[in-house]
């Protein structure tokens, strides 16, 4: 139905996800939010953000890819906010703060500019921290920071480098 806000609507669409049921969810970056369409539906469901740009826990700013748990718990790549954030499967108004600091850097509590996620089996969360060059580890307790796993020495071509890390997908 053309690029917008109404709830037929997308504005610059980004990462997906497609659950068992053939549901999909889809960060709609410009509108700062995740959409969930059901199967069939014509219109979809607001399940994240909404509630313009910004970085209340309510709140999303140019998420870019999202993930689901087998509990129905959506992870969402907080882009512009520089942080990892987990809505609860019964969409609430408001997530909780998983990974990166909202405050971006290059410790590895802090994120800068991730752009993709993906969930492994137990639970870990792997970010690809596009301004940083590197991809992130955080464990399923979230508490301790992340751990690099891949890059994380500067923008590059060498063996121990990355460049523009914008996707991710982690195997069995």
């Amino acid at each position: 139905n053309g690029s917008g806000s109404a709830l037929n609507q997308l504005s610059s669409p980004k990462g997906l996800h497609l659950d068992s049921s053939g549901n999909i969810y889809i960060a709609d970056e410009n509108n700062h939010r995740v959409m969930k369409w059901e199967l069939g539906a014509v219109t979809g469901i607001l399940v994240a953000g909404g509630n313009g740009q910004g970085a209340n826990l309510n709140q999303l700013y140019n998420p870019m890819d999202i993930d689901v748990d087998s509990s129905g718990n959506i992870y969402i790549a907080d882009r512009a906010n520089h942080r990892i954030m987990k809505w609860g499967s019964t969409y609430s108004d408001g997530g909780t703060l998983v990974a990166g600091t909202g405050v971006s850097g290059s410790e590895n509590n802090q994120l800068y500019v991730p752009y993709a996620l993906d969930l492994d089996a137990s639970g870990n969360i792997y970010v690809a921290d596009y301004g940083n060059a590197r991809v992130m580890k955080w464990g399923s307790t979230y508490s301790d920071g992340g751990t690099v796993v891949a890059g994380g020495n500067g923008q590059g071509g060498g063996l121990n480098q990355l460049h523009a890390v914008s996707g991710i997908k982690v195997d069995s």
